[in-house]
C-alpha cells in the first residue's frame, strides 16, 4: 500500500491497483530466491516506464489485477507463479503455495479456474490435494 500511496503522489500511476513484479512475489512468498535489482510493478492500468532521478521504474500491465476479483493474496500468489512459469514448476513450489492461500482463498481460486491461464490449472489443483 505505501508503494502506492508514493508512485501515486510522484505522478507515476493512478489510482490502478498495482503490487511487486512477479519476480519480486516468488520471492516474498519463499518461492524463489533471486531478488530483483530493479523496481518493477504490476498494475492493471497501462504499461509505462518512468523514473525518479534517473532511477528508472517499470510498471507492467498484469490482466490477473483487475479482470478476475481476487483478494490480494490470491493475486499475488497468481502472479509469482506466472513469473516462474509451467517449467519450472517444482512440487516444492506447489507446497509452499499450500500454505501462502487461507481457505477462502482456496474457495475463491477454484471458482475462477476458468480465468486462469491453462498451464496454470493442474498446479492450482494439485495445490488443493
Amino acid at each position: 500500500m505505501a508503494d502506492l500511496i508514493y508512485l501515486t503522489r510522484m505522478g507515476l500511476v493512478d489510482r490502478s491497483p498495482i503490487q511487486p513484479s512477479g519476480a519480486n512475489l516468488a520471492n516474498q512468498l519463499g518461492l524463489d530466491t533471486q531478488v530483483p535489482s530493479k523496481p518493477h510493478y504490476l498494475t492493471s492500468g497501462n504499461s509505462t516506464r518512468k523514473k525518479i532521478a534517473n532511477y528508472p521504474i517499470t510498471l507492467s500491465h498484469s490482466r490477473f489485477l483487475n479482470n478476475i476479483q481476487l483478494n490480494t493474496n490470491t493475486t499475488k500468489m497468481i502472479n509469482a507463479l506466472y513469473h516462474i512459469g509451467k517449467d519450472n514448476i517444482t512440487s516444492d513450489v506447489i507446497n509452499k503455495c499450500k500454505n501462502v492461500l487461507t481457505k477462502k482463498d482456496k474457495s475463491q481460486l477454484k471458482k475462477n479456474l476458468a480465468k486462469l491461464p491453462g498451464w496454470m490449472v493442474p498446479y492450482v489443483l494439485k495445490r488443493d490435494r
